[in-house]
């Protein structure tokens, strides 16, 4: 018996040993049971492999936060933010796919609502074919809280690839109400951070801004930036929040860069739209920016956002191909779609097509830029600053004038120029807008010359 247990144990320690060292099958030196384990530990594994998918498939409450792994919300999953709807702060996202719903969390008092999804570190692809929308801002006895943004990329984040499908919403929140001034609308794409590539087929948009009794919330824009975005494809809507102030489609900021905007045929960027009872509304570009776009290409709508009462039409772009607003610098803008400035309110003044405050090198037009209806029409092309190369194939045309409570209206210029043009070639038609009857005075004026300046 003794030697039946000896021979056990022996048995069982070389068992034990065996285990403790495993030889790899091609050979080599054993692979210590210790080191094996020590890499099964979840932490290592993520670093090593990535975290574990998760799937969201019914209601969750939020934020869903990031493991290293992918994310996928079914079309019966919702996340209810908590406040945001998904985290990646601390480790990264291979992949986001959400076909349910995604929202950030409203705002306590005069608080700001959360974030759909809110990343620090870098998403792979990110595919909405449902709905992410951020929080509402909440309500105050003074002031309201500002609405979250839908897709929120911080400094020194990256998301790779941005789809947003076609019949896919990604929304900012609304502005909270306030008792003297509304909160702002939430953005509904927000990158401080490096966006590789954009494309939307469906629908981004901004938030309104909240109600305020002396100031109303500015509305949100559709996609803001101040950091990096090397393509942006847009075939559906990019629009602006409505407000006192109303949220540009686009928003390029100093500093900030965009490599290529491209809108295609049948798409529209648009500016969001001035709502608030209040004096000097303003409706929001379709394209502002104070930053450097190399190429703006517009193959369908740039739009401005309509003025409110006593307000300003929005600028058609602040960036560049359709209604253009631009105090930076855009290498090329390229036109054979629409460009139109935001009409105005009665006594406003409508917004121009393409208002440019600072350097663009060739401007080409094809089709058509437009000024916006007003009081006093909009100018198709304003240019403050220095245009090297303007060459027009289609049609350049200021707005109409005209209106009620006002002692004159007219006509906007095709062309006005109180900068530089180096060089201005014209095979198409540059007319100035028609005046309107002012139900004011006895007398109007227009209509406005094609070129005004020189």
């Amino acid at each position: 018996m003794g030697m039946q247990n000896s021979g056990w144990r022996s048995a069982g320690a070389r068992l034990v040993e065996d285990l403790s060292n495993i030889w790899p099958l091609s050979g080599g030196a054993p692979i210590s049971r210790a080191s094996l384990l020590g890499t099964a530990s979840p932490s290592a594994a993520q670093a090593q492999f990535g975290g574990m998918n998760q799937i969201i498939s019914g209601p969750r409450v939020g934020p869903i936060k990031s493991n290293g792994g992918a994310i996928t919300i079914t079309g019966t999953g919702s996340i209810a933010g908590g406040p945001d709807g998904v985290d990646a702060v601390t480790q990264s996202i291979t992949k986001l796919t959400n076909r349910g719903a995604i929202n950030g969390a409203a705002g306590g008092v005069s608080a700001a609502g959360g974030l759909g999804v809110s990343n620090f570190q870098t998403i792979g692809a990110l595919i909405n074919k449902g709905l992410i929308d951020g929080g509402a801002g909440g309500a105050g006895g003074i002031k309201g809280g500002a609405g979250g943004a839908g897709v929120s990329n911080a400094q020194g984040a990256t998301i790779k690839s941005l789809i947003n499908s076609a019949g896919g919403t990604i929304i900012g929140g609304a502005g909270g109400s306030g008792g003297k001034t509304g909160g702002a609308g939430g953005d509904g794409v927000s990158n401080a951070g490096t966006i590789t590539s954009l494309s939307n087929s469906g629908k981004i948009s901004g938030g309104n801004g909240g109600n305020g009794a002396t100031n109303g919330g500015a509305g949100g824009s559709g996609l803001s930036n101040v950091g990096t975005i090397k393509s942006l494809m847009n075939r559906g809507t990019i629009s602006g929040g409505a407000g006192q102030v109303g949220g540009a489609g686009v928003s390029n900021a100093s500093g900030a860069t965009i490599g290529v905007l491209r809108n295609a045929t049948g798409a529209t960027i648009e500016g969001g739209a001035a709502s608030q009872p209040a004096f000097s509304e303003t409706g929001g570009a379709g394209v502002a920016n104070s930053g450097t776009i190399t190429t703006l290409a517009n193959s369908g709508t740039i739009q401005g956002g309509n003025g409110g009462r006593g307000g300003f039409g929005g600028r058609g772009t602040f960036i560049g191909i359709a209604g253009v607003n631009n105090y930076g610098t855009i290498a090329t803008l390229t036109n054979n779609g629409t460009i139109q400035g935001g009409n105005a309110a009665p006594r406003g003044f409508g917004g121009g097509g393409v208002q440019n405050f600072g350097m663009i090198a060739t401007l080409a037009n094809s089709g058509a830029i437009t000024g916006g209806v007003g009081t006093l029409g909009g100018w198709g092309i304003q240019n403050i600053g220095a245009i090297t190369t303007l060459t027009n194939s289609g049609a350049i045309t200021g707005g109409a004038g005209g209106g009620t409570g006002s002692a004159f209206a007219d006509g906007g210029a095709g062309v006005g120029n109180t900068g530089t043009i180096a060089t201005l070639t014209n095979s198409g038609t540059i007319a100035g807008g028609a005046a309107g009857v002012s139900m004011g005075a006895a007398r109007a004026c227009g209509p406005s010359q094609g070129q005004s300046g020189s």
